[in-house]
């Protein structure tokens, strides 16, 4: 999940089911909760990319509203 920021799910707790979830940080980047969705695994999975990306804005915007700024890699810091 670090590498992705998600979490994906596919018939693995119960058969037939599915999730996608990613965190939601608050403003000293410590995790506040999760920005989830579920479903039947054969409607999500061909449209998994879609609602993962869709989930994962999601996270970004409530974290965002929480006062959350996300640390860019590779950039010096002030």
């Amino acid at each position: 999940m670090r590498e992705t920021g998600l979490c994906v799910n596919l018939d693995e707790l119960a058969v037939g089911a599915a999730g996608i979830a990613a965190p939601i940080f608050d403003r000293d980047g410590a995790v506040a909760g999760a920005c989830a969705i579920g479903g039947p695994t054969d409607r999500v999975r061909p449209r998994l990319r879609a609602l993962a990306a869709e989930v994962k804005a999601s996270a970004r915007a409530i974290s965002a509203r929480l006062g959350h700024r996300p640390v860019i890699s590779g950039k010096d810091q002030p």
